[in-house]
């Protein structure tokens, strides 16, 4: 212990000796010099922030006032078809917050015939970005058809001229019933306003009005939603 106190102090003397002839004072000095310079100076308030947020939890995703807010926009717009631009980008982001946050399911369409429990009942169509005809499996196969952009802007503009030319038709209650075996059903209420002049059928009467007739009816389809296998699933 006496001969490694005698080399520490004989060590200290040299570097003493060394700092006095490059102007530095004492091992002291250069000691906490050479801490104070390896160590980065932190801002205590920026790191104090830093820590909050770390520790902060993330805000809870409000499931049913997310989807009220989706329902107050689907019925202000007869369910999308009169939305302005502004309020579908609203709707649609809507959608993706309860679509990144929902909760988890088992996959059953890999290893089972049946459909999911969670897939299966009656669905009432309540928003759409498209017309609402077209949640018809008809019209859903035809979008199917379409592999090029062009194809689908073409068939985008057929179903646009389609509506108008039943403009005089009121489009009621939408729904789908999906069981567990596979089996979709489609119902489409309709209201169809009709107008017939009674001259065209009582010549003799001068009346330029009509008489008011509404039908009413439901256009049904059917289609088979059974889940199929990745290798098998565009025959």
């Amino acid at each position: 212990l006496q001969q490694t106190k005698d080399n520490y102090e004989f060590q200290r003397k040299l570097l003493e000796a060394q700092f006095a002839i490059s102007g530095a004072v004492t091992v002291e000095d250069h000691i906490e010099e050479q801490e104070q310079s390896s160590t980065p100076s932190i801002d205590a308030t920026a790191f104090q922030n830093f820590l909050d947020e770390q520790e902060q939890p993330s805000a809870p995703i409000h499931a049913t006032a997310i989807q009220n807010s989706i329902l107050r926009v689907a019925a202000s717009t007869d369910r999308g078809q009169y939305a302005s631009t502004a309020q579908k980008e609203s709707v649609a982001s809507l959608v993706e917050t309860l679509e990144s946050n929902k909760p988890k399911q088992i996959d059953t369409f890999s290893s089972s015939a049946t459909l999911p429990s969670y897939l299966a009942g009656t669905w009432e169509l309540t928003y759409s970005t498209n017309q609402l005809f077209r949640s018809s499996p008809f019209f859903l196969a035809g979008r199917s058809t379409c592999k090029t952009q062009a194809e689908v802007d073409q068939y985008n503009w057929f179903c646009e001229m389609h509506r108008a030319a039943l403009a005089i038709s009121t489009i009621g209650v939408v729904r789908q019933v999906i069981s567990r075996d596979g089996k979709l059903t489609n119902e489409f209420e309709v209201k169809v306003g009709a107008v017939p002049f009674v001259s065209d059928f009582l010549p003799f009467v001068k009346y330029s009005g009509g008489l008011p007739l509404t039908v009413d009816g439901a256009i049904v389809s059917t289609a088979d939603a059974t889940p199929m296998s990745m290798e098998n699933k565009d025959d």
